[in-house]
């Protein structure tokens, strides 16, 4: 298992807001550095990653907010400058944001049943 794996994985889990904020700057350093890590076409990594930064950018805290938004965007300059499209990062981004609609609906439903 490779290291940029495990950091998306670690990024999944529910981890502190200072961890998180620290694993966006590895992140931003691996994309900016090594782009074809997470771009590589064979790669499931840019649709959990997505799902983790979306995930990220709807929560309260502005430091993870703000570190988020920013490694969304050099997340979209890297595949543009790597493919020349930004359309597989505004697929999986429009997927992560009904998935996350989605399950936001699903819990407000099943807090009425119980309540």
């Amino acid at each position: 298992m490779d290291s940029t794996f495990i950091l998306i994985r670690k990024m999944l889990d529910s981890q502190s807001e200072l961890f998180v904020g620290c694993l966006y700057s590895v992140l931003g350093s691996v994309i900016t550095l090594i782009p074809a890590a997470l771009l590589e076409d064979k790669t499931p990594y840019i649709k959990e990653l997505t799902q983790a930064i979306i995930r990220h950018c709807h929560l309260a805290n502005v430091h993870v907010r703000t570190k988020a938004s920013h490694f969304f965007y050099l997340v979209i300059k890297a595949n543009f400058a790597e493919k020349k499209s930004v359309s597989r990062v505004r697929t999986c981004g429009t997927q992560s944001v009904s998935q996350l609609v989605a399950n936001s609906q699903t819990k407000k439903v099943t807090r009425k049943k119980y309540i």
